[in-house]
C-alpha cells in the first residue's frame, strides 16, 4: 500500500474487514503495509504480524516485542520521546534531536 487513493482506500478495507472479523491481528508480508495499518492502532485493537514472526512463533520460538506498535500507540510527542529514552540516548541521540526527527516519523494527529 501507499500513500495513492487506491492505497488508502485498500488499507482502510482490509482495516474495516479485520475490525469485522474481530481479529487479533493482520498477518502481512510487505513492511510497508505494515506502516499503512500502524496509524489505525490507536484505535482499534488488532495487531500487525509479520508472516516471519508467525512461523517463528509457531515453531516455538520467542515471541518478540512490536515495538513500532508500542510507539505508534503514544497519545503525545512527550510520551513517544519518554518510552525509548534510554534507547535513543545510548544511541547518542538528545531530546532535542529526537523532538526534531519524530515529527517526521509519526504523525500524532
Amino acid at each position: 500500500m501507499t500513500n495513492s487513493p487506491v492505497g488508502q482506500s485498500l488499507g482502510q478495507v482490509l482495516v474495516e474487514e479485520t475490525i469485522k472479523t474481530g481479529a487479533d491481528y493482520i498477518a502481512n508480508t510487505c513492511p510497508l503495509c505494515a506502516l499503512a495499518f500502524y496509524p489505525y492502532l490507536r484505535r482499534y485493537s488488532f495487531k500487525v504480524k509479520d508472516i516471519a514472526a508467525i512461523m517463528n512463533e509457531a515453531m516455538g520460538g520467542k515471541e518478540y516485542e512490536d515495538k513500532l506498535d508500542k510507539y505508534w500507540r503514544c497519545e503525545s510527542i512527550d510520551e513517544l520521546i519518554e518510552k525509548p529514552r534510554e534507547n535513543f540516548e545510548a544511541n547518542g541521540y538528545t531530546e532535542e534531536e529526537m523532538r526534531q526527527i519524530l515529527p517526521l516519523i509519526f504523525s500524532l494527529t
